[in-house]
């Protein structure tokens, strides 16, 4: 499994910043981005980053669920967000841990993060953040715009899906099955997280602090907006995927039904015509017409007339 890259920029005010790996206490505005399970990092939270206990600790956590803390100089923000790892499962959403201080932003975390590359990026070509608080805004906003992305393409997959069961006839129900049972699979995993975190933000939202911008509170209401539409799609969907599972159901059952029916109208046929052919094949004496030439042709008659009499009986009683 691939860790973060661990770095610190220290941010010149301009869109742009000088990037090292190093880590250390500077008068500068910077953003520093650790990874929570390396021994040095953990270490430099402890000792050197001077930090409220309940912050190294947060910071350190591995319980991730998203939630928030305000303290006497900062605000600490644990948030998840979405897994483009390959061969990753979507739902198995990366923790993101923020620090932010008036002149400092430390994000931490394990995996390598969406949002942390796309921030990183803009630096690097001068289109960044100026100060950290705007860091941790973009941070925050590349986060939601990337989960809303994919429960958008969640919503289209179980339309698609819809679309499939109507026509189940020129689709394998198993393979539609095993579609249903994935997408769900990722539904439940996104909503877990992102039902708190859109509350988060909510919170957020209403926050008054003397280091956080103006704009602020305006932009944690569009990212709880967000998160809030992005819920409700999950909802929706995670409704219209039980629908298709229902009617893939009632479409299987129904096709069983039909095959189970021909199945009793084929015995229901045959069974007088195995009487008869049984019992003028016994090997007794007695059997009518058995001695004359054309005895044959009249068994095979009477089954043809007697088989034409029930097609005839069941069409009338209209079971056939």
């Amino acid at each position: 499994m691939r860790t973060t890259t661990q770095f610190c920029v220290l941010l010149n005010g301009k869109g742009s910043g000088r990037v090292q790996q190093s880590v250390s206490r500077t008068a500068q505005p910077c953003w520093i981005h650790l990874d929570y399970k390396n021994p040095q990092a953990q270490a430099w939270l402890k000792n050197k980053a001077g930090l409220p206990r309940p912050v190294i600790d947060g910071l350190m956590d591995e319980d991730t669920h998203p939630r928030s803390l305000r303290t006497n100089k900062g605000l600490f923000v644990v948030l998840r967000g979405v897994n483009l790892t390959k061969k990753a499962e979507i739902e198995d959403m990366i923790a993101l841990h923020f620090y932010l201080e008036a002149n400092r932003l430390i994000t931490v975390s394990h995996r390598p993060a969406y949002s942390v590359q796309v921030v990183l990026n803009q630096l690097r070509a001068h289109k960044g953040p100026q100060d950290v608080q705007e860091c941790f805004l973009r941070l925050i906003e590349a986060m939601t715009d990337r989960i809303y992305t994919v429960v958008e393409d969640i919503a289209d997959e179980v339309d698609e899906i819809e679309e499939k069961v109507i026509d189940v006839t020129a689709h394998r129900d198993t393979e539609l099955r095993a579609e249903l049972s994935d997408v769900r699979h990722r539904i439940v995993g996104l909503r877990r997280y992102l039902a708190p975190q859109k509350d988060v933000c909510r919170l957020l939202s209403v926050l008054e602090a003397p280091f956080m911008p103006k704009d602020a509170q305006a932009r944690w209401q569009e990212v709880a907006d967000a998160l809030v539409q992005a819920v409700e799609e999950l909802d929706f969907a995670r409704d219209h995927s039980n629908v298709s599972q229902e009617e893939l159901d009632a479409k299987v059952n129904l096709g069983i039904s039909r095959t189970m029916y021909l199945l009793s109208v084929v015995t229901v046929i045959f069974m007088p015509l195995t009487l008869i052919s049984g019992m003028l094949g016994a090997n007794v004496q007695g059997i009518p017409v058995s001695s004359h030439p054309f005895s044959f042709w009249f068994y095979c008659l009477l089954v043809l007339l007697v088989g034409i009499v029930q097609v005839v009986l069941l069409k009338w009683l209209k079971l056939f």
